[in-house]
């Protein structure tokens, strides 16, 4: 647990730093987004990883130019893994069948 929580906290403070730096919506947050989300989807904190998952999301499809289907699949896909993980059944249906055509349409 020790790990985790030092893991998050260096990915909170990088993710600060980027912020700072770059501004909220540009591409270089999006791995520092994904890996946090993920962290925290280990954690439990499902909350707190549907938040920093969204953020991720919306950045891949702001900048879907750069940043192609693939990694928009992926997101859509650990997005509703966690809402699946709050119990909100309905709408990670919603993001798994999203991820589902983006992944057969390309």
């Amino acid at each position: 647990q020790g790990d985790h929580d030092q893991a998050k906290v260096l990915l909170q403070r990088a993710l600060h730093i980027y912020k700072e730096h770059f501004g909220q919506d540009h591409t270089a947050l999006i791995p520092i987004l994904r890996n946090l989300g993920s962290l925290l989807g280990i954690l439990r904190c499902y909350g707190e990883a549907e938040q920093v998952l969204r953020w991720e999301l919306n950045l891949l499809m702001k900048h879907n130019e750069r940043t192609g289907s693939w990694e928009i699949a992926k997101s859509f896909g650990d997005l509703g893994a966690v809402l699946f993980a709050l119990g909100d059944y309905q709408n990670a249906k919603v993001f798994f069948q999203h991820r589902a055509n983006i992944l057969y349409n390309s």
